[in-house]
């Protein structure tokens, strides 16, 4: 079962930095049944090998939950079927704020500024801005005529780009709220995400990404035509983009000419997820047949190939490139080193499903994990290298 942590505090200097800060809906305390080596599963109790978890606090599964990580993964926030945003620090599990949002709308997507200090949800067709300190409403932004899939910020925090049900995405400045470009698409916008440099914008569709250049003046500059489910993810310097053709083959492109680079077509079922390296030298990719390649990414050459039991949903590195992590269709956690794909440890989530999210915090050292029923769950790998 799960628990609140025990023999944590509240100190008036928690109190000073979060004056709502409370225990109550705090993050719980779970252990984990982990393999740490390639013949033997260990049963860890609770003391020796716990992980967090967030979770609706109706006790409920939530097919329909948004959450949000700040960029320097100090917080999470996170929504389920519900009108109030939760607000943790991810160092204790405290919950920190609660912002008060629309009983009558759906929030479905959430961003949090660069800074850390606002944070945006898009409640059905409208976005509002937060002060996530004071919990404080700082912008609406209207102008979708459906609700609205993914918010973006620019890395410089000066615009906020939406993405709706209506095919619009619109660019926003993110101080004023005045809506400054609007660009027209033939199908639904489903996410939004800035190259990690800033230098590209692409629009995912249920047909296609479409790329922009979001100086002054916004661009467009391609559209990768793709025929359903579309996946792409930047290299870290934006000069180089992975797109999938929705099934079994993607592609990787030179995101200045868009010419194609490198093939990815050793799949007998649809791509799920793509990573590159934070030095971009290499790109990890997964597919729902169970299997992971890790390539060179100018050439093409297959350095290493493994596996797991089901689909794999989402794969992802460490920022530091050192760790490699995987999730599949079965909440099963697996984590590799990075460049040599040795096995590390293999650990399963409170729930026997789909695991669409992975994603490691700054510190190379945690690992956040989201699965269909809403459960956030947050590992430290870690302790898992100190084991072994």
């Amino acid at each position: 079962m799960a628990r609140q942590f025990e023999r944590r505090h509240i100190t008036s200097v928690d109190l000073g930095e979060w004056p709502r800060i409370t225990q109550a809906g705090a993050g719980s305390l779970d252990g984990a049944t982990a393999r740490l080596s390639s013949h033997a599963e260990t049963r860890m109790g609770q003391d020796k090998w716990p992980y967090l978890v967030f979770s609706n606090p109706s006790g409920e599964d939530s097919a329909e939950h948004a959450f949000a990580i700040s960029k320097d993964g100090r917080l999470l926030a996170s929504t389920w079927d519900s009108d109030v945003i939760m607000i943790w620090r991810l160092s204790d599990g405290f919950n920190v704020q609660r912002i008060a949002t629309d009983p009558a709308a759906t929030i479905l997507a959430l961003a949090f500024s660069p800074d850390g200090k606002q944070i945006s949800g898009a409640l059905d067709a409208v976005v509002v801005v937060w002060d996530v300190k004071s919990s404080d409403p700082l912008l609406r932004l209207e102008g979708h005529s459906e609700p609205v899939n993914a918010i973006a910020y620019a890395p410089d925090g000066s615009r906020i780009v939406t993405g709706a049900e209506d095919g619009l995405m619109k660019i926003w400045n993110a101080s004023s709220g005045e809506p400054s470009l609007n660009y027209h698409h033939d199908s639904p916008v489903q996410n939004i995400q800035f190259s990690p440099d800033g230098s590209r914008l692409a629009a995912q569709t249920s047909s296609s990404v479409v790329v922009y250049n979001p100086g002054s003046p916004v661009i467009q500059l391609a559209v990768l035509w793709s025929a359903k489910d579309c996946l792409c993810a930047f290299s870290p310097k934006g000069d180089r983009l992975f797109v999938n053709d929705g099934n079994r083959v993607g592609h990787i492109y030179d995101a200045h000419s868009f010419e194609k680079l490198v093939k990815i077509d050793k799949y007998h079922d649809h791509i799920s997820s793509a990573a590159f390296t934070p030095d971009g030298r290499r790109l990890a990719t997964a597919s729902h047949d169970a299997f992971a390649i890790v390539q060179n990414a100018s050439t093409g050459t297959q350095s290493s190939m493994t596996s797991m039991e089901t689909g794999i949903n989402a794969i992802t590195f460490s920022p530091d490139g050192n760790l490699l992590a995987a999730a599949d269709r079965e909440g099963k956690i697996r984590v590799w080193m990075g460049r040599s794909m040795k096995f590390v440890a293999e650990f399963r989530g409170p729930n026997a499903t789909d695991t669409s999210v992975i994603q490691f915090l700054p510190d190379n050292r945690r690992l956040l994990t989201a699965d269909e029923t809403g459960a956030i769950c947050l590992w430290d790998v870690g302790n898992v290298l100190r084991i072994r």
